[in-house]
């Protein structure tokens, strides 16, 4: 199995399954990328079930990288997974990569979502979105149903960051530099009034690309429409706690790293 997987590891493995973990308490969810060389291959049972194997691996092991995944004893098993993985090469045939994962945690909810099932809890694409509340919340049923509405949201509308707060300066500076590079400047009266047209597209561009930003996947659209920080504010007065996101994950089998 060793050499075989040895043999494969030069070749490109862009086809694949994201496989999801979630705890019995709900609070802890884990997603994994696992690759491989043909959509032949990801349809095999074997590989369905050694993703999940992966998945299941990186919830128990809390792994923090690909690396200490790798390295942890298989779900199940007292062997690395790397070797479960290499075993599964020498038998399919096809070089198979770990390429992600993403552990999930939180006091409260951790909501979850997998796109495109080809069986439970297996697909083509996994979001995962951690819920805090800062006490008791009055319907945590209710609450587990928005984290779970929410993942879907990361999944639709991919955003690339949680809040305003998280945009690093120089990505803010650069989105600066072309509003301004496209602004009419003559048809501003005042300088007053090219900085709040400047404000507007940042505001705009801010909505685009955070989470709490963003209008709410399930949400009216026109004048009623809700972002999805109007949408946990809601939740945090129904549930008589104040709700936050605390972090957010999304995998999409195949796509180029950021």
């Amino acid at each position: 199995g060793m050499a075989a997987a040895r043999g494969k590891t030069g070749r490109v493995a862009a086809e694949g399954l994201i496989g999801m973990a979630c705890s019995e308490d709900g609070k802890q969810a884990a997603l994994v990328e696992v690759n491989c060389e043909t959509d032949f291959a990801s349809r095999n049972e074997k590989f369905q079930n050694v993703v999940m194997q992966a998945a299941r691996t990186a919830l128990v092991s809390k792994a923090t990288s690909t690396d200490s995944l790798q390295s942890a004893p298989a779900e199940g098993t007292t062997e690395p997974l790397q070797d479960v993985l290499a075993a599964l090469v020498g038998v399919l045939g096809e070089n198979l990569v770990i390429r992600r994962c993403s552990v999930s945690s939180s006091s409260t909810v951790v909501g979850s979502y997998i796109h495109s099932a080809v069986a439970p809890n297996l697909g083509k694409m996994g979001a995962t979105v951690a819920l805090e509340s800062d006490g008791a919340v009055s319907d945590p049923e209710s609450l587990k149903l928005l984290a779970n509405k929410l993942a879907m949201h990361v999944a639709a509308l991919n955003p690339f960051y949680l809040s305003p707060d998280d945009v690093p300066a120089e990505v803010v500076e650069k989105e600066k530099l072309v509003i301004l590079e496209n602004l009419d400047v003559s048809k501003f009266k005042k300088q007053e009034q090219a900085d709040a047209a400047v404000k507007g597209k940042l505001q705009k561009f801010f909505s685009d690309v955070t989470f709490v930003g963003q209008l709410y996947l399930f949400s009216d659209t026109g004048k009623s429409a809700k972002k999805v920080e109007d949408v946990i504010a809601t939740a945090s007065k129904e549930q008589g706690s104040t709700i936050r996101i605390t972090s957010f994950a999304r995998l999409k089998c195949g796509e180029a790293s950021s």
